[in-house]
């Protein structure tokens, strides 16, 4: 199976954050972390073939939502979910959905399930289940009747 190429664009603590979940995929996944957008746009530019980007919208001090309609514009092959705080403000979700610059919107502080589930909606990536060494026992579901 071919790995896949993420991008994510965050800052430093979220990125610790998604790095311990992201460890159960490194075979599945390639993950390049970049820490400002300009690093992030001369990537895109080079067209390495991301198939999904993490973008937190609190990054330096331009619009994350104007360069997520850029990049959406210019490489619509790429999957993006928005990583916002609380701080972002119900007019600017509704119009980055709506303009369709982003797959999905994710609230910080997020879970690992959620992240799971975006990565297996917006690229196909699964968990690999591991073999347990152990047989597996099943419950016996006792019924009892009055």
């Amino acid at each position: 199976m071919a790995t896949k190429q993420m991008f994510i664009c965050c800052r430093k603590a979220i990125y610790q954050q998604l790095s311990l979940i992201l460890k159960e995929y490194n075979k599945q996944v390639d993950v390049t972390y970049f820490a400002r957008t300009a690093d992030l746009e001369d990537a895109l530019r080079r067209d390495e073939g991301c198939c999904m980007l993490m973008l937190d919208a609190v990054m330096e001090d331009r619009s994350i939502f104007e360069l997520a309609k850029k990049i959406k514009e210019d490489s619509p092959y790429i999957n993006t979910l928005l990583l916002v705080s609380s701080d972002t403000t119900k007019d600017e979700l509704v119009e980055i959905i709506s303009a369709k610059a982003v797959c999905g919107v994710l609230l910080i502080p997020f879970t690992s399930y959620q992240v799971e589930s975006y990565m297996t909606k917006m690229c196909g990536i699964a968990k690999e289940e591991e073999a347990s060494p152990l047989p597996g026992k099943k419950n016996a579901v006792r019924r009892h009747t009055f």
